[in-house]
């Protein structure tokens, strides 16, 4: 996904960028490792829809929504099915920041509608730069919700 592409105006350049390091890349671009996190500034806000851009290929670029409470409209990730979902990288719920990945689709009307994956969020844990793409094991969290 490219913002360019998509229209989206560039970033905030009074918020720094974050490195972030993914041991295990985004799911299907397994091989890309090294990230920068952006905010974007979409109107007046700031902070809700970030841009995670690889160093090693400008050509991958994802969007993504931060979910500080996890909760997205009517959809709340349960605390202990996220705690099981990052029980494996070491680190405490409570210390990452938590994304979804956005998709925009367009149909040939020329309508785009715009999805965030419940399923599959991305956690970044500061401390350390490292990011993640984790899987939760509940179906009830939909892949494509639209938001």
């Amino acid at each position: 996904m490219n913002c360019e592409t998509l229209s989206i105006p560039m970033t905030n350049p009074h918020l720094s960028e974050r490195r972030v390091i993914m041991p295990q890349g985004i799911i299907g671009f397994g091989d890309i490792q090294h990230y920068t996190l952006t905010p974007l500034v979409l109107g007046e806000g700031t902070g809700l829809f970030w841009e995670l851009q690889s160093v090693e290929d400008m050509d991958t670029s994802f969007i993504l929504m931060s979910l500080p409470r996890l909760k997205i409209g009517e959809t709340t990730i349960s605390d202990l099915d996220f705690a099981a979902a990052i029980k494996h990288l070491g680190i405490n719920p409570g210390d990452v920041e938590t994304y979804l990945i956005i998709s925009i689709e367009m149909d040939a009307r020329g309508e785009k509608t715009v999805t965030a994956n419940i399923r599959a969020p991305f956690v970044f844990h500061s401390a350390s730069n490292r990011g993640w793409q984790v899987v939760l094991s509940d179906p009830k969290y939909p892949m494509a919700q639209v938001i």
